[in-house]
């Protein structure tokens, strides 16, 4: 069977993110455009140099990609995180077909830094948020956010039946193998935050919609353009 970025990027679209599927195509397509061959040409010569045996040219992308995010950076004038985020698809090309490039420990690809974009709110302004919050489900999102500090994404995935046992004395565990990197988040859910989901779950019992916050659509899209972050 042929190998083909195309059957890559399908797995891609049907199995993550939307914004996954984006980071990576565009990646893909940068780094292609960087070393001058098409995707489905470096694939096959990431083939060949896996199948030769020869350690230093089974090494070879490995320095193609550290030039490549050094490139991003110096020449066209990304940032770290973007720069990052560019070499990811395709390094998660390579290991989608069984022959994953090994990045250095300390290696500047792998770096990243906390953006200085993004508000992160104090523990005052989170409880003065709490205390004004309109009702129940607003309050639980507030107190659930803290606890679990997720991203957006996999915390609007949360479904009824991936709830821990809310019986157990808290801090309850709750892990989530998150969407955009894959690794697990191993988190707790407070007491505060188990009394308010008891008395919240009953009002959604009889929805079919199986996520903790089912939406109609528009109350999605405003909580996605809120960040839930937590702060120590």
């Amino acid at each position: 069977m042929k190998m083909t970025v195309q059957d890559f990027l399908d797995y891609v679209k049907k199995s993550k993110s939307k914004n996954t599927f984006k980071e990576y195509k565009r990646g893909i397509a940068k780094f292609c455009e960087w070393y001058g061959k098409s995707a489905d040409e470096v694939l096959e010569e990431r083939r060949q140099d896996w199948a030769s045996g020869d350690l230093f040219r089974k090494k070879r992308f490995a320095r193609e990609i550290e030039k490549f995010h050094k490139a991003l950076i110096e020449e066209q004038g990304y940032a770290i995180n973007s720069a990052r985020t560019y070499t990811l698809g395709i390094l998660q090309l390579f290991r989608f077909y069984e022959m994953p490039v090994t990045i250095e420990v300390g290696s500047s690809v792998s770096r990243t830094v906390i953006s200085t974009k993004d508000f992160v709110p104090s523990p005052q302004q989170l409880r003065k948020m709490y205390s004004v919050a309109p009702d129940l489900r607003s309050k639980l999102i507030m107190s659930l956010g803290k606890d679990l500090a997720w991203r957006i994404g996999d915390f609007l995935s949360i479904t009824r039946d991936m709830l821990p046992d809310l019986e157990q004395t808290p801090p309850i565990r709750f892990d989530l193998i998150t969407e955009k990197e894959d690794v697990i988040a191993k988190s707790f859910i407070s007491a505060e935050t188990v009394e308010l989901l008891k008395e919240y779950l009953p009002t959604i019992a009889h929805n079919k919609n199986r996520f903790l916050f089912p939406s109609n659509g528009k109350r999605a899209c405003r909580l996605k353009s809120a960040k839930i972050q937590t702060a120590a």
